[in-house]
């Protein structure tokens, strides 16, 4: 599904790629690589809250259902990115 999706957005097909996206995403909910695309595509077309709530899910699935060394290194680089 994901392939059919890139094909889609590779020829300018925003919407429909979408909705295959969305159907991928029906079966592998935490796929980082699934909700990446589908944010980029929504802060590409202007929709920065679909975005932004796809930008939260991604955070979630990395920091709770990842390993302790991985939510660290993640914790950390926030840090330094917030703290400048």
């Amino acid at each position: 599904m994901f392939m059919i999706a890139d094909v889609y957005r590779l020829m300018g097909d925003n919407s429909a790629a979408v909705e295959w996206l969305q159907q991928a995403l029906s079966v592998s909910h935490n796929d980082p690589k699934l909700l990446q695309e589908l944010g980029a595509i929504f802060d590409n077309e202007g929709d920065k809250s679909s975005a932004f709530q796809v930008l939260q899910k991604i955070i979630f699935f990395s920091i709770f259902l990842s390993t302790t060394t991985t939510r660290i290194n993640f914790i950390l680089v926030i840090s330094a990115r917030l703290n400048g």
